[in-house]
């Protein structure tokens, strides 16, 4: 039984299901889970992707950002108000329920750099445990909520369960391969490299503002592992979405892939590190559905939001993006 995956029951989506007579909603249809022992329970159903929550922000504090990510996941329910039907059955889709992260978020509070840090290393080691036993299980995963932290050990349980390196792209105006002195949001990628983790990753849409040289050296000295797409250069129509799709054609084929996209790549979407120039909906939605249509990832990771109703309504957004990857991949 794995202790660090809190359920959620079926009654329990209840509260946050808009139940009307004539349709079904999502969160009448998906499929949840009866104890915590996902290497069984999730081995006897048929539906492909697994939803599960990361209600954690320690790693966005420890890298000096803005906290909030931790409240996301229950904002993000409102997904299960998404219509059940021909384009979406929720029989495809199994909520697992979140990782337990209240008795880490305690200890953060009020809590330095160091400590901080200390503790995104025991959050590691939970959340490769839960996503683990998902991959071995040979279902996709969908995350949601979190620091973009959650990146290595999401990785670390795929290698291991998939006996192989992914190649990950990861739609991000940061790269996250910031040094590894300490653990926290902004190294993810850092530590998944140091471990021979990756087989290549790949950004989109960094931004040439907000990447250290030292960032920079490593994409220039690893043109074979390492590789990026400027937004920058996008905005100048050095490159187009069909270039990304060619160039995920011709390295990641054939290749055990992880698909991440962080909220701050989005233009005013509310995030840890919102940015007023980013990529728009529509073309984060195009993104999403032609990466996974490319490369059916084992998982669609989705970090860094804050819940908000407005000007853009977070949740709602997200919950678009995760229905377009499941359509496509």
């Amino acid at each position: 039984m794995n202790t660090y995956l809190k359920t959620i029951e079926k009654q329990e989506l209840e509260k946050y299901c808009a139940a009307r007579q004539g349709e079904t909603k999502l969160g009448q249809a998906i499929l949840t889970l009866k104890s915590s022992n996902l290497s069984t329970e999730l081995a006897a159903i048929n539906a492909r992707f697994v939803l599960v929550g990361i209600p954690e922000d320690i790693g966005v504090r420890a890298n000096y950002g803005k906290p909030g990510a931790a409240g996301f996941f229950d904002a993000f329910m409102q997904f299960l108000n998404v219509q059940s039907n021909q384009f979406l059955d929720g029989n495809e889709l199994v909520i697992a329920g979140h990782i337990t992260c209240n008795d880490l978020m305690q200890q953060a509070q009020n809590a330095e750099a160091e400590q901080l840090s200390q503790l995104v290393h025991e959050l590691d080691s939970r959340v490769e445990t839960v996503l683990y036993e998902i991959f071995a299980a040979g279902k996709t995963a969908i995350v949601i909520g979190g620091g973009h932290n959650n990146a290595y050990p999401i990785i670390k349980a795929a290698t291991r369960a998939k006996k192989q390196k992914l190649a990950v792209v990861n739609i991000d105006p940061h790269a996250d391969l910031r040094t590894t002195e300490r653990r926290h949001s902004g190294n993810g990628f850092s530590y998944a490299l140091n471990d021979n983790l990756l087989d290549f990753y790949l950004q989109v849409g960094l931004h040439e503002n907000y990447n250290n040289q030292h960032i920079l050296d490593l994409y220039n000295n690893n043109p074979g592992k390492l590789n990026f797409f400027s937004y920058d250069d996008y905005l100048k129509n050095k490159w187009s979405l069909h270039d990304v799709s060619k160039f995920l054609h011709d390295t990641f084929s054939g290749k055990v892939c992880g698909f991440e996209l962080d909220c701050d790549s989005i233009e005013n979407m509310p995030s840890s590190a919102a940015t007023p120039s980013g990529f728009s909906v529509a073309e984060t939605r195009r993104l999403t559905m032609m990466i996974a249509a490319e490369l059916k990832p084992v998982y669609f990771h989705i970090p860094e939001a804050i819940p908000s109703t407005g000007p853009i309504n977070s949740a709602k957004l997200v919950s678009y993006l995760v229905t377009d990857f499941i359509k496509a991949s």
